[in-house]
């Protein structure tokens, strides 16, 4: 694991590292030639909505504060995985998974 990533998972706030995870999947897809959008809407009662967008498509899921809470405590890398697994359940393609990113997420269970 990441010292860097762990440091990270314990002291930022969930909103901040949410966004930082979704600025590595975005980076992650960049890197296999893709551009793509990521945002994260807030609901008032904690809910969270994360949508992905490339060229016309849009991925979304949909969450709460306290499950990324939850998984952030559990491993550094378990929000990464969790994103990327409803993510790829919504349509999303990931092709290459032979990046040390992917594969530091993939062995997160």
């Amino acid at each position: 694991m990441d010292a860097n990533r762990g440091f990270m998972a314990k002291q930022m706030d969930i909103d901040v590292f949410t966004r930082h995870v979704l600025d590595c999947i975005r980076r992650e897809l960049k890197e296999q030639g893709r551009i793509v959008l990521a945002e994260i809407n807030k609901h008032g009662n904690g809910n969270v909505e994360i949508r992905i967008r490339e060229g016309k498509e849009s991925y979304f899921l949909m969450t709460n504060w306290g499950e990324l809470r939850a998984l952030k405590k559990k491993n550094p890398y378990a929000v990464d995985r969790m994103l990327l697994q409803k993510l790829e359940e919504a349509g999303l393609k990931i092709e290459e998974r032979d990046s040390q990113y992917l594969q530091t997420v993939l062995q997160v269970s």
